[in-house]
């Protein structure tokens, strides 16, 4: 039987995975060029269509303050004693030449859940003693406040397409450390060791929308830490304030305008790569085509390459517009564009754009989806501070917080109700219409919320051994 709170979050994290794939593939799909697009007749209407300039499109992006060349995205590399890539650099060799096994396997990828029968801690506990070399890289890397890997040494490709697998593999062992320590009844030691998860979700952000799903498929472990810390020690004050402190201080914020701008310039560049080899370059990536799909000209082949970037560049920075609107709003434009691009996906000239731009509005939502889990967490600590202070839970968040925080899907303060002996704290999320569920059904894996006391779908239950396991999961192809 599996155990609950793990099936629900590893779900969650794969499906992160997925999208990040995804976001890979279609990147991939751009660098192919012309993968699908429309030929034959349909030809002969894009260049028959209004003219839509490349060069334009570029210059038009550098002038929104987005990147279009390599050197302003290159980050300087800070002091060693400040840099997390080398330590993640030799977490990852350490993985893949020594991997977990045993009672630290079990550690590293079931160590996220939500409780456990004696016999699990225990073996939780056992697994992160008997790995002190990966517990110490790991929050070696967690304690520096940046990550700059060498591009000289790992190439730029490497950069664009960084899975930050290290980094969640770090924040899942720091979850299972903090699960050994509030196991072992050092309850602040497990919130401060937990929090650290949030660093990790830090150094995967200046990586485009990969970056940001990265991110959040750490933050996603971090708040089943936290929910942990709560559910066992919600009668301790200074357990629930750290609590709080922890996801208002140091939970990262995600920067969709740069996500996304570096999303943009990710295809200038493959743009220009492309441009720059002319119909050659076109036809050498055609050559992995199906046949009888490609047109023969040239010059017909840069036409309706070209439309199709220029047109996909323009998208892109519509985004990247309505990036910098608050979260709601900023939703709201997000489906709109995405809606037009792919009524318009039959057309010549949009199947980047129509392929493209929804997987990245799909992106952003479950971002938004685990920003959400920031005021959910937030206002449950501080009802379950009013709790142990006055006896018995607040009427509404207003008296147990000076600052009501907003759900980022309406702008509208984050939901509360008391029922009873038991409080629920949730996000209305991407439908609008969730209204917190209830104790008996586990809501879906998207919903942020946080019910208390622990609800029967979380309670510990068995779960077959894990012999051996590894943190470290092999690249896509």
């Amino acid at each position: 039987m599996k155990m609950p709170g793990i099936g629900r979050r590893q779900r969650s994290a794969r499906s992160d995975r997925r999208r990040a794939a995804r976001l890979r593939a279609l990147r991939l799909l751009a660098v192919a060029a012309l993968c699908g697009l429309p030929s034959g007749a349909a030809l002969a209407q894009t260049r028959a269509a209004d003219s839509v300039s490349l060069d334009a499109e570029i210059a038009s992006a550098g002038r929104d303050g987005i990147p279009t060349v390599m050197s302003q995205v290159r980050r300087r590399m800070p002091a060693r004693s400040g840099n997390a890539a080398p330590f993640y650099e030799r977490l990852r060799l350490l993985l893949r030449t020594k991997p977990l096994s045993g009672d630290a396997g079990f550690a590293g990828t079931s160590g996220q859940g939500i409780a456990y029968l004696p016999d699990r801690a225990a073996q939780i506990c056992r697994g992160v003693a008997g790995r002190p070399d990966v517990t110490r890289l790991v929050n070696a890397a967690a304690a520096r406040p940046f990550c700059v890997y060498d591009l000289e040494r790992t190439g730029p490709l490497d950069v664009l397409f960084q899975e930050s697998d290290a980094e969640r593999a770090a924040t899942r062992w720091l979850c299972a450390e903090s699960a050994a320590a509030l196991f072992s009844n050092r309850p602040l030691e497990a919130v401060r060791i937990q929090a650290r998860g949030f660093r990790c979700a830090d150094h995967c952000l200046p990586r485009g929308m990969i970056g940001a799903m990265s991110a959040t498929d750490c933050a996603s472990v971090v708040f089943c830490g936290l929910k942990r810390a709560l559910y066992r020690s919600g009668d301790e004050p200074a357990v629930c304030r750290a609590v709080q402190s922890a996801v208002e201080r140091e939970m990262p914020h995600v920067d969709f305008s740069n996500s996304l701008a570096f999303e943009t310039f990710f295809f200038i560049v493959s743009a220009r790569a492309i441009q720059g080899e002319g119909s050659d370059g076109v036809r050498a990536a055609w050559d992995r085509m199906p046949k009888g799909r490609l047109p023969a000209d040239p010059n017909a082949q840069m036409a309706v390459w070209e439309r199709s970037e220029a047109i996909l560049i323009h998208g892109l920075r519509r985004c990247v517009h309505a990036a910098g609107q608050p979260a709601p709003v900023m939703l709201r434009s997000l489906r709109i564009i995405s809606g037009e691009y792919t009524a318009k996906r039959t057309e010549p000239g949009y199947v980047f754009a129509a392929h493209y731009i929804p997987a990245l509005e799909s992106s952003v939502e479950r971002v938004v989806e685990s920003e959400a889990m920031r005021p959910v967490l937030a206002a449950s600590a501080a009802v379950l501070t009013w709790r142990d202070e006055h006896g018995s839970f607040p009427e509404t968040l207003a008296r147990a917080m000076p600052h009501v925080p907003s759900d980022p899907f309406d702008g509208k303060p984050i939901r509360y109700r008391v029922l009873g002996n038991h409080f629920v704290v949730f996000s209305v999320g991407r439908t609008g219409r969730f209204d917190g569920g209830t104790a008996f059904a586990r809501p879906g894996w998207s919903e942020a919320v946080f019910r208390y006391p622990m609800p029967a779908y979380d309670a510990p239950q068995s779960a077959a051994p894990v012999r051996s396991a590894s943190l470290i999961h092999a690249k896509p192809r």
